[in-house]
């Protein structure tokens, strides 16, 4: 009895919020079109999408600087406006702005900063992963070892293969065929249907048969390519540089040299002037500095500046 008013309770609460709810949602409807016709606005005030930062910058200033070709990239290859919404302009404008008092241009080189920043910072916890690149000589070892690895597979599946083959052994009636299924087992997985059983029709078999010998051709034609690839592995390309200490640093000071000379007009440089810091050296360093990353001395902008290069195009992120 007490159950039953309890859940009697239940559902007149759960009536009563749902009928106040249905309330407040044709109040507030009203209210919204009476604003909305008031503005002269079709769309009710809840619904009118926020304008974001970057929003206003395309409006007001016709979108950021056109420098993506001079940055690597195609002009929709980089998502901008997630990087100003990771990156305020609030953050970035006052490193502008203290080498060249023009808000409205700096603004417009805030989305390519804030792009360089985050690349900056994502490269270098990536690069964290890159703890075990193999020097030249393993390299070559690898891809030996691939290549043993095809012709010891192809070898063990083949010896299985013939096993599967042969005459009935009459000391062992029943070894002929578990081989046979054994063999047909295996084979449904290197024709990609693996299974838990196996279908024992003739087609099937057939049609098992052929897969493992076209994965026999493959193998013996990775085994025969490693074995050129190894001839043509070439050391100097493979050889890493030593002594530049943060592997991003390279693309950071690049995209900073392509947004710094179109923003100052000035090259960036990182030699000294009368004794002091170049104003280069401390744009990168404030930038670094935003995204928490590493801030590069004016000695390692000075080594990168040495093997500058255009970053490779690759996938952003």
């Amino acid at each position: 009895m007490l159950n039953k008013k309890r859940k009697k309770s239940k559902r007149s609460r759960k009536a009563n919020s749902l009928a106040a709810w249905r309330a407040y949602r044709k109040m507030f409807a009203g209210i919204n079109d009476r604003k909305s016709k008031r503005s002269g606005s079709a769309i009710p005030a809840p619904l009118r999408p926020i304008r974001s930062e970057y929003d206003e910058l395309c409006d007001g200033l016709g979108g950021p600087a056109d420098i993506s070709a001079k940055m690597g990239f195609r002009e929709d290859d980089v998502p901008l406006p997630m990087y100003c919404t990771e990156y305020p302009s609030r953050w970035i404008l006052p490193v502008f702005l203290r080498f060249k008092p023009d808000e409205p241009l700096a603004r417009r080189f805030w989305p390519w900063a804030a792009f360089a920043i985050s690349q900056y910072v994502w490269e270098q916890e990536e690069r964290k992963k890159y703890s075990d690149e193999p020097a030249p000589k393993e390299i070559k070892s690898l891809i030996s070892e691939i290549g043993k690895s095809a012709k010891t597979l192809r070898s063990r599946l083949q010896r299985l293969h013939g096993l599967s083959y042969r005459l009935r052994d009459p000391s062992a009636p029943l070894r002929r065929a578990h081989l046979v299924w054994l063999d047909a087992f295996v084979s449904q997985a290197v024709a990609g249907i693996p299974s838990s059983s196996v279908n024992k029709s003739d087609k099937h078999l057939l049609f098992l048969h052929s897969a493992m010998m076209d994965f026999f051709n493959r193998l013996a034609s990775v085994e025969a390519t490693t074995k050129k690839a190894c001839k043509r592995v070439d050391r100097k390309l493979l050889e890493r540089e030593r002594g530049q200490t943060t592997s991003a640093l390279s693309n950071f000071v690049f995209r900073c040299g392509v947004i710094w000379k179109s923003f100052t007009a000035r090259k960036p440089s990182a030699n000294k002037v009368d004794g002091r810091e170049p104003d280069f050296v401390i744009f990168v360093q404030e930038l670094a500095k935003i995204g928490g990353a590493h801030q590069p001395t004016r000695r390692q902008v000075e080594m990168t500046f040495l093997n500058l290069h255009p970053p490779i195009r690759v996938p952003v992120f």
